[in-house]
């Protein structure tokens, strides 16, 4: 989208081109300066600044840009904070440690039922030798 404005209108020694896009008439600016009072000297060296503090101005559509970042890191991080377990979920959670303590206690377990399982079945076999 193309927009111009005369130079030295309501814009000063601005130009905006484009939307996005801004010139800056340093030559009207300095003849300003000089009418003004200021030497060329001086003129010129506030051109140059005001030249490179326009240049470092955001546009409509760098702001935009960082405001859909912005959304977009507003929804990474709810979707984080959902995610996230709270203290109580902490305290509910086996550690490794519980995990290997409760594998060493369910060994354990099976070594007794298998031995009580073997020691039964050799009783019976026993008492089925002394029927016969």
């Amino acid at each position: 989208m193309t927009e111009t404005k005369p130079i030295g209108a309501t814009t000063g020694h601005y130009q905006a081109v484009m939307k996005d896009t801004l010139i800056f008439d340093s030559h009207g600016y300095v003849k300003r300066m000089t009418d003004g009072g200021f030497n060329e000297q001086q003129a010129e060296t506030l051109a140059a600044e005001q030249g490179d503090l326009l240049s470092n101005l955001a546009t409509r559509r760098d702001i935009e840009t960082v405001r859909d970042d912005l959304e977009i890191v507003k929804n990474d991080l709810e979707t984080v904070k959902q995610n996230m377990a709270t203290k109580d979920d902490l305290k509910n959670f086996a550690t490794r440690q519980d995990i290997e303590v409760s594998a060493q206690k369910l060994k354990v377990e099976m070594i007794k039922w298998m031995t009580w399982y073997f020691l039964s079945g050799l009783a019976v076999m026993v008492a089925v030798l002394k029927l016969t």
